[in-house]
C-alpha cells in the first residue's frame, strides 16, 4: 500500500515538471518518508540535482487566493483580517477533504494521515505518559501554550468558515493535522524567487529531505524550479538529507518532531513578555530619539536593534569548563543578540533610567557584548551586577524546575522514539544550563571575593567595617531594633533592609558631622559614594518638616516609586528603635536629633531600595536557602 502511493506521487510529481534522480527512491522507516540512494545504483557525485519542483506543484497562501475557503473568509471577515498562515492550513484541509478530486491527491497522500495519532512527533501528538518527559522544560511550557493557540484559531476560523452540515468534516483532528504539516514541512516564502508574501510554502519533493546539520547541498532556482543538488558524494543506501541550517533541539522538536545528540547549534530559551518588550523598545526609542543628546554620545543604530525581540537564547560555544577556573578569553557561554543589552534596560532603576538619557553610560553594556565579563572592578556597575544575579536567578530556577521532574523520571526508561527524543532534549538544556551557570556563578565568586572595596556591600561589611564609631553605635542600634547583631540571625528575622537602611542614616550623619575617615577597607568609596547619592538623590530634608503623602515631582526626587503611606510607618518605627537605643547610649551618632529626620529615614529606605539588588547566596547549602540583599556603591566610573 505505501509502495503504490510512494509510486503514484512519483508519477504525479514527474508528470507536472517534478524531477527525482533516477538513482534516488522514495523509502519509509518508522519516523516517514525519506529519500535515499537506490541500493544497487552508482555513487552520486557533488554536483548531481536530486530533486527539482516546479513553482505550480507548491502550495501556499498563493493558491489559498483562488480558494473556496479565500472567498468565504473575505465575504464574512474581511482580508484584513485573515491570518495567511491559517488561510494555508484551512487550504490543505479543503484539499485533504476534496480526496482525489484534488490536483495535490498524490502528494497529501504520502504525507502522514490526520487519522494516525503516531504518524508525527511533534508534543502536541503526544500521549500523557510522553508528555511527562517534557514536564518541567521550556518545551513543556511552549506546548501546551502552542495548543491553546492553534485550538483559539481553529474556533475562530470555523465560525466564520462553516455553516450547517458542512462543518462535521472541518474537525480540531484535521486543524492539526494541517498545522503541524505545514510547520514540519514547509519552507519560508523566501524560499520562492520573487516572493514577497509573509507565508509558508510547502514544496513537494523537496520535503522528503530529511535534516542533517553536517549535510552539504545547494539550493538553486533554475526557469521557476527549485532545485536541490549535493555538494559531497552520497553512497549506495545512504539516505539523502538537506541541511536546515543551525537550529536549536527546541526548534527542531516542536517543529519537526525530531532531536540530535550533542547538537552543535543547541539553545536554552530565553525571552521577555511583550509587555516588558514594549518597555524595552519604547526606553530605547525616546533614547534614540532625544535632541538634547550629543552625536558623539549617541548608541549607534544597527539593523538588527531596530526591535527588540521577544524571543531570545543562550548557549555554549564548546564544552562547559565545569571543572577548572574560567579565564574571560575562554568563556564558553553566549547569549543572543543584544539580550544582555535589553536585559539590563529591563532591570535598570529609576536613577540609572534617568542617568541614560539618551546617552551612552560610562559602565553600560556594548551593542556587541553576547557574554558576562568583567575585567576589573573598574568594569563593574551596579546594572550589570544587577544583570548578572538576576541571570543567576533566572536560569537556576530553570534548571531546578527540569531536576524536579527529573526526580519523576529516575526509574522509567524511554520507552519510545518520543520518549528517546525529549530525554535528549531535557539532557542538552541541563547541559547548557550547567555549562553557563558554572561560569556565572564563578564570576559571581570573584566579584564577592573582592567586595567591598568593588562596591559591593553585604550585611557582614557594615557589621564590620567602616569608621570604628560607625561600627560600634551601628551594631548597638541594630540590638535594639532587631534583637541581635548576629549577620545571619538578622536575615532569619528578615531585618537586612532595617540595618542597610539604619546604617545609610548613621553614615549620612556622620558625614554631615564628623566627617568620615578614609582609611577602612571602604576607604575612598564610602566618601564618593555618598556625594554621588546627594548629586544623584538631592540631598534630604533637614528639618522634620510634615511629609505629604504624594510623591515628590522634581526630577532628581521622584525616582522612588515607593508607597508614601507605608514609608512613613516603617520611618517612624525606625526613630522609635534610635530613641531606645539613644536611652541607652547618650552619646552615640543617633542623639543628633536635629539631623535623623523622618525625611532623612525615608530618604535612606528608598535609597537601599533602589540600589540594592537581591542575588543568590553564593555560600548557601541548599536551593532552598535565602537569598542574598547586598548593596551596591555606585560611584562616577572615572573617580574609582
Amino acid at each position: 500500500m505505501e509502495s503504490r502511493m510512494s509510486e503514484a506521487f512519483e508519477e504525479w510529481f514527474v508528470a507536472n515538471g517534478g524531477y527525482i534522480n533516477p538513482s534516488a527512491e522514495v523509502s519509509r522507516s518508522e519516523l516517514g518518508n525519506y529519500l535515499r540512494v537506490r541500493p544497487k545504483s552508482s555513487t552520486l557525485e557533488p554536483g548531481s540535482t536530486i530533486v527539482s519542483c516546479p513553482r505550480t506543484l507548491t502550495i501556499s497562501f498563493a493558491n489559498v487566493r483562488v480558494s473556496p475557503v479565500f472567498s468565504t473568509m473575505i465575504l464574512n471577515v474581511g482580508i484584513e483580517s485573515i491570518d495567511r498562515i491559517v488561510l494555508t492550513r484551512l487550504f490543505l484541509i479543503e484539499q485533504y477533504l476534496l480526496g482525489k478530486e484534488s490536483f495535490w491527491w498524490p502528494y497529501i497522500q504520502i504525507l502522514p494521515q490526520p487519522d494516525n495519532n503516531y504518524a508525527f512527533h511533534t508534543p502536541l501528538w503526544y500521549e500523557a505518559e510522553d508528555l511527562l518527559w517534557l514536564q518541567g522544560t521550556n518545551l513543556g511550557k511552549a506546548t501546551v501554550a502552542r495548543q491553546v493557540e492553534w485550538k483559539r484559531e481553529f474556533e475562530d476560523a470555523m465560525r466564520y468558515l462553516c455553516t450547517g452540515s458542512e462543518q462535521r468534516f472541518w474537525t480540531w483532528q484535521l486543524y492539526l493535522w494541517s498545522a503541524t504539516v505545514i510547520s514540519s514541512r514547509t519552507f519560508p516564502s523566501s524560499a520562492l524567487p520573487k516572493e514577497h508574501l509573509d507565508s509558508p510554502v510547502l514544496i513537494p519533493g523537496l520535503d522528503l529531505l530529511n535534516h542533517s546539520p553536517t549535510a552539504k547541498v545547494a539550493w538553486v532556482w533554475s526557469n521557476n524550479t527549485c532545485n536541490i543538488e549535493i555538494d559531497e558524494p552520497l553512497y549506495p543506501e545512504g539516505e539523502i538529507f538537506n541541511n536546515y541550517g543551525p537550529k536549536s533541539n527546541e526548534e527542531l522538536f516542536m517543529g519537526y518532531g525530531f532531536c540530535i545528540a550533542d547538537n552543535p547549534a543547541d539553545t536554552f530559551g530565553l525571552g521577555f513578555s511583550k509587555a516588558v518588550s514594549k518597555r524595552i523598545q519604547t526606553t530605547k526609542n525616546a533614547r534614540q530619539s532625544n535632541k538634547g543628546s550629543l552625536l558623539q554620545d549617541r548608541e549607534p543604530l544597527e539593523a538588527d536593534d531596530l526591535q527588540v525581540a521577544e524571543q531570545h537564547w543562550v548557549r555554549l560555544k564548546g564544552s562547559p569548563m565545569l571543572e577548572s577556573k574560567i579565564n574571560a578569553e575562554q568563556l564558553q557561554h553566549e547569549f543572543s543578540s543584544n539580550f544582555l543589552k535589553h536585559f539590563s534596560i529591563a532591570l535598570e532603576n529609576r536613577r540609572e533610567n534617568h542617568q541614560h538619557n539618551g546617552r551612552k553610560p560610562s559602565n553600560g553594556w556594548s551593542i556587541s557584548q553576547n557574554a558576562i565579563t568583567f575585567n576589573d572592578s573598574i568594569d563593574l556597575s551596579r546594572n550589570k551586577f544587577h544583570v548578572l544575579n538576576a541571570l543567576i536567578m533566572l536560569l537556576e530556577k530553570s534548571r531546578a524546575e527540569i531536576r524536579q521532574h527529573d526526580t519523576l523520571l529516575l526509574n522509567k526508561k524511554a520507552a519510545n522514539q518520543r520518549q528517546k527524543d525529549a530525554a535528549t532534549y531535557r539532557s542538552g538544556q541541563l547541559t547548557i544550563l550547567d555549562g553557563t551557570l558554572a561560569e556565572l556563578n564563578q564570576t559571581l565568586t570573584t566579584i564577592f571575593e573582592d567586595s567591598p572595596t568593588n562596591g559591593v556591600v553585604q550585611l557582614e561589611h557594615i557589621l564590620t567595617q567602616g569608621p570604628k564609631m560607625l561600627v560600634k553605635d551601628f551594631r548597638s542600634l541594630l540590638h535594639v531594633a532587631v534583637g541581635t547583631r548576629d549577620a545571619e540571625k538578622i536575615r532569619q528575622r528578615g531585618g537586612v533592609d532595617c540595618a542597610f537602611t539604619l546604617w545609610l542614616c548613621c553614615l549620612w550623619v556622620l558625614r554631615e558631622t564628623t566627617g568620615l575617615d578614609d582609611e577602612t577597607l571602604l576607604g575612598s568609596r564610602l566618601v564618593l559614594w555618598l556625594d554621588f547619592l546627594n548629586h544623584t538623590y538631592g540631598c534630604p530634608p533637614p528639618t522634620q518638616d510634615e511629609l505629604s503623602i504624594t510623591q515628590p515631582q522634581d526630577p532628581r526626587t521622584d525616582r522612588f516609586a515607593s508607597d508614601a503611606a507605608a514609608d512613613l510607618m516603617i520611618a517612624e518605627s525606625y526613630l522609635k528603635a534610635i530613641a531606645a537605643t539613644v536611652e541607652k547610649h547618650p552619646k552615640s551618632l543617633y542623639s543628633n536629633k536635629a539631623s535623623i529626620t523622618v525625611s532623612l529615614m525615608i530618604w535612606c529606605l528608598n535609597i537601599v531600595r533602589e540600589e540594592g539588588i537581591r542575588c543568590p547566596n553564593t555560600n548557601r547549602k541548599a536551593v532552598e536557602e535565602e537569598d542574598e540583599y547586598v548593596l551596591f556603591l555606585e560611584v562616577p566610573r572615572q573617580q574609582t
